[in-house]
């Protein structure tokens, strides 16, 4: 979405919010509360990380059409960031939104930041309870403000994957998961992909 023609547009904003009008948004209740799930997998900017024109072009929008909480966030793969038992850690998802533009966007927008780096190994997920027939060992932790939300929207950027191919924007979801989940998932090359 945060690419255009500038021949056709003014800017990447007016090309996103273009893209909007064609959507249904009947699932969006007055005052609902909204994730919108970025990937932020580096500090280089969009196409390496979701577009910060769409994050800026979808809150507007949300909150035009009634969105009474919209929050904004993402943990960083672990290339750049990791989080394990005991509250280590090693980098920080809000460092590298800062450098690539997209925190900017976030706090433009109006919408509220959500780093689930920030959050704490323990304090800031739960133990999800995985769909029948699944092939998880171990237990799926997923962030808490899952929780607090009424809706999930992906704002995912366009890319490949050495493992998965190209996903249209699935490998967006494996952000949501605590790195042990996140290990498990990847360890386990039989069923990665179900």
């Amino acid at each position: 979405l945060g690419l255009y023609s500038s021949t056709d547009l003014d800017s990447a904003e007016e090309a996103v919010r273009r893209a909007l009008e064609r959507l249904d948004f009947s699932w969006l209740g007055h005052g609902d509360a909204v994730f919108v799930k970025l990937a932020c997998n580096s500090g280089h900017a969009h196409p390496a990380v979701t577009s910060p024109a769409a994050v800026m072009a979808l809150c507007e929008e949300l909150f035009a059409r009634g969105a009474g909480r919209v929050v904004v966030g993402d943990q960083a793969g672990v290339e750049s960031v990791r989080l394990a038992e005991g509250e280590l850690r090693y980098g920080s998802t809000r460092a590298l939104m800062e450098s690539n533009g997209l925190y900017e966007a976030i706090v433009a927008s109006g919408a509220e930041s959500h780093f689930f780096d920030d959050q704490g190994y323990e304090d800031g997920y739960f133990e999800a309870t995985p769909p029948a027939g699944h092939h998880w060992a171990r237990p799926l932790m997923l962030p808490r403000i899952l929780r607090e939300v009424d809706h999930i929207a992906y704002l995912p950027r366009l890319g490949s994957h050495a493992l998965t191919g190209h996903t249209h924007g699935l490998k967006c979801a494996v952000g949501w998961l605590r790195d042990d989940s996140r290990h498990h998932l990847h360890n386990d090359a039989a069923s990665l992909h179900e």
